[in-house]
């Protein structure tokens, strides 16, 4: 598969498996999949440029919390300043309409995934720095093969458990005999 094909196919995956993300996740509520900010809220004044600002999922923990997830093209190279500065005009426009609909400080959480590592990583202390810039965000990046690496990985575990589950059927089913 081309690599910029990737977000197509992860953004569908991820829409339908939140739990890739985030295991705790698996019961998001309000889910929205490409929206444009005045499709979804159009009784809300906004300038032109916040009306077309695209989310690529956007949805609602059983929690009451908000997440946005952004995508980036896997050829993408960005870095974290340039990614704080694009999530946090979507997380104030998001404060904005969720206030203006009565919830009281709503929470709002991003995660980008990128295909490749931010730039700034690449310097010393670069992915701690990266990391607390973004967490005054609310926000968190993960490249596309840690999400893949660590989907496999919740997916073995998944199966490791099974298998005990299974033996324990098993044994059930002989005593009843």
């Amino acid at each position: 598969m081309d690599a910029n094909s990737k977000e197509k196919v992860l953004q569908e995956v991820l829409f339908n498996h939140l739990w890739l993300l985030d295991p705790s996740w698996e019961r998001a509520t309000d889910a929205h999949l490409e929206e444009r900010i005045g499709t979804s809220f159009p009784e809300f004044p906004l300038p032109q440029d916040e009306k077309d600002s695209r989310l690529d999922i956007r949805y609602k923990r059983a929690s009451g919390a908000h997440v946005i997830v952004e995508l980036k093209r896997y050829s993408v190279s960005t870095d974290s300043f340039t990614l704080a500065r694009q999530i946090a005009k979507y997380k104030n426009i998001m404060q904005k309409v969720l206030m203006d609909r009565g919830e009281e400080r709503p929470y709002i959480e991003i995660v980008c995934i990128v295909g490749n590592p931010l730039t700034d990583w690449s310097f010393e202390n670069g992915r701690q720095e990266s990391r607390e810039i973004l967490r005054a965000k609310s926000a968190r990046v993960m490249t596309y093969d840690e999400l893949l690496d660590s989907a496999r990985n919740s997916y073995s575990e998944y199966m490791r458990g099974r298998e005990g589950l299974d033996r324990i059927r098993q044994v059930i089913e002989s005593l009843e005999g």
